[in-house]
């Protein structure tokens, strides 16, 4: 993936030290923080709850709110990598890749870990988790590598162009490079998201039969496809707000590095 070496914005080594610095450490925090809290802490008290019927509400609250936090996580994250990206490129981010590698990995070893506390059966369960843990790995991997390639390609080509400058004013800016490259991630982890929708439709079509499905059949099924809308938009608003504070930082460590 070669990347245009050029700099979108002028700064001096220090300004561009100290963002460095900073998205190093929100990556810390949504590499490595969230991903504990949400996929091991959380996830741990949910499986201890989840099975009581006196439970059943904070239990379906908890597990609302993990599938949310790990939803936000994870465009957060993005957001983050393509601002280190499209400002330094891709070799002086490759530290930040390495994060969220180790994420994808914490998730993993999470839910594997999970799996042995409350399995009383482990040699019975545990391939099947290990196969399950490893084929989503992989999705993810393929995920990031997909938005890599892409962050790269099109930084490249605005590069190209002769307005590079990525202050982040409007919500929509196909003219941005920093925001045109988050739509089109976005649009990547949207398809992700939709594939499984499909792949469970299609699944519970097979096994239920189309001609058999009555209205609140249908409602279900239509269900998933609502949900993943709402993830989407929200997916989006995430990257935005979280490129347009970056942004507001960056500008505030230019002007402190030139006094």
């Amino acid at each position: 993936m070669a990347v245009n070496k050029k700099r979108v914005a002028p700064a001096g080594s220090n300004a561009v030290s100290l963002f460095t610095k900073h998205l190093k450490l929100l990556m810390i925090i949504g590499c490595v923080i969230l991903p504990i809290i949400s996929n091991f802490v959380l996830s741990l008290i949910l499986s201890f709850i989840s099975g009581d019927i006196l439970l059943v509400d904070a239990a379906n609250f908890l597990s609302g709110f993990i599938t949310a936090l790990n939803l936000v996580g994870l465009f957060f994250v993005y957001a983050v990598l393509l601002n280190s990206i499209i400002r330094f490129g891709y070799e002086k981010s490759k530290k930040l890749i390495g994060f969220c590698g180790l994420r994808i990995a914490i998730i993993y070893t999470s839910y594997l870990a999970i799996g042995t506390i409350i399995t009383e059966n482990l040699s019975a369960s545990f391939t099947g988790n290990l196969i399950t843990c490893f084929t989503n790995a992989v999705v993810d991997l393929m995920l990031l590598a997909g938005a890599l390639f892409l962050a790269c390609f099109l930084r490249s080509k605005y590069l190209d162009e002769k307005n590079t400058n990525i202050t982040v004013k409007t919500f929509f800016a196909a003219k941005n490079p920093l925001i045109s490259i988050s739509t089109w991630v976005v649009v990547l982890i949207s398809a992700f998201l939709l594939s499984g929708c499909v792949i469970d439709t299609i699944v519970d079509v097979v096994s239920y039969g189309a001609s058999d499905l009555n209205s609140t059949e249908i409602i279900y099924l239509i269900t998933p496809y609502v949900s993943w809308l709402i993830k989407t938009v929200a997916g989006y608003c995430v990257m935005w707000f979280t490129a347009k504070w970056l942004d507001t930082r960056w500008r505030q460590f230019s002007l402190e590095s030139k006094k």
